[in-house]
């Protein structure tokens, strides 16, 4: 179904110094609480969809994150609607910011070393799960 005009809810993926936590309990847990909530406060606001924007979302995130990886699975949520090679808002996200030279980001965790190790092929997707 079209999503011109239709009512949505727009997802957003917090940034943490922790990192998010992506699993399956806990992403189920989160878009059930938005269902209670506008059920509760905003019965009338009759949405068709979640969306969500993010690098999160990017088909080629596959080629390099394991196919249980958290990102993969809750990317595999969403029908992918579009999506754009771009490393800018991916570098933003994961590091906070961006340093002039490949080498001087840090390499700390799994995903940094991932997402610099692949950091030509990274990219934002928008995707839709229809209700």
């Amino acid at each position: 179904p079209p999503l011109r005009g239709a009512a949505r809810l727009a997802g957003l993926i917090p940034a943490s110094a922790g990192g998010v936590n992506l699993s399956k309990q806990h992403v189920d847990k989160s878009f059930n609480l938005s269902k209670e909530f506008f059920k509760k406060y905003y019965p009338e606001f009759n949405y068709v969809a979640y969306t969500c924007s993010s690098w999160m979302l990017y088909s080629k995130n596959s080629e390099f994150f394991s196919v249980n990886s958290n990102i993969l699975n809750f990317s595999n949520r969403f029908e992918l609607i579009c999506e754009t090679q771009r490393s800018d808002l991916p570098i933003k996200y994961i590091f906070k910011k961006e340093y002039e030279n490949i080498e001087d980001y840090p390499k700390q965790t799994s995903l940094q070393k991932k997402v610099l190790e692949n950091f030509n092929n990274l990219g934002v997707g928008y995707g839709v799960i229809y209700i």
